[in-house]
């Protein structure tokens, strides 16, 4: 799978569940488990990405789902510890 097609698919995950932003969203999760900088993800849009950076995005994205809407920022701050 490459790049792009990860973060459609997180993209549509989030829409589903009703996450403002949900593009912006899936390119900063992508971007982290891809250890790129998000400035730097359009240049990589076509790379392959492993089963490994897939699970950690499909985790990460579903944990941004079950956040508590009072703390929008958890989620991401839960995505890094979980991909260490």
């Amino acid at each position: 799978m490459i790049l792009r097609a990860l973060i459609a698919r997180g993209t549509s995950a989030l829409d589903q569940g009703d996450i403002s932003n949900a593009t912006r969203d899936a390119r900063l999760l992508a971007a982290h488990v891809c250890d790129i900088d998000p400035s730097r993800v359009t240049l990589h849009e076509m790379d392959e990405v492993s089963e490994a950076v897939i699970a950690r995005f499909d985790d990460a994205w579903s944990i941004s789902l079950c956040r508590d809407a009072s703390t929008p920022n958890m989620w991401l701050k839960t995505a890094r510890a979980r991909c260490r």
